[in-house]
């Protein structure tokens, strides 16, 4: 008699090694200050989130949300590139509704109408109270 159980399940490498825990959220870091950059995605990887490559252009980041698939975009607003931070985010808003967390040193309402057309998305001005980006990132993923 055959069995309609399968007898091997086979699991993703990232589910594998986690040892069957539910995969960590994803999160693409768009800066080119390298500094904040190392900074951040440490402080990401210690809240237990799986940090993709940073990238510093719009281009880069474009095709990394394409490739990757992000649970989440922390977005420069200032990035290299011919498009800034907020046109980059809207590019991929055309195909992925990704929650994007901004962070700029330009104050807010320089940005806001440009901003709040993405959906949705929030704002950090530089210096970044740590406590208040965990608690956004765990609201937004």
């Amino acid at each position: 008699m055959v069995s309609a159980t399968p007898v091997f399940e086979r699991k993703s490498l990232r589910e594998s090694k986690d040892h069957g825990k539910p995969l960590r959220k994803k999160i693409l870091v768009v800066e080119d200050e390298v500094i904040f950059t190392l900074n951040l995605t440490d402080l990401l990887e210690m809240w237990d989130y799986e940090v993709l490559k940073p990238v510093l252009s719009a281009e880069a980041a474009i095709k990394a949300a394409e490739e990757k698939k992000p649970d989440l975009i922390i977005m420069d607003i200032g990035i290299k590139g011919q498009l800034d931070g907020i046109e980059t985010a809207i590019k991929i808003h055309e195909k992925h509704k990704v929650p994007i967390i901004f962070i700029s040193g330009y104050p807010y309402e320089d940005m806001k109408e440009r901003i709040d057309a993405i959906n949705p998305a929030f704002f950090f001005n530089k210096p970044i109270d740590i406590s208040s980006l965990r608690a956004k990132i765990e609201e937004m993923v």
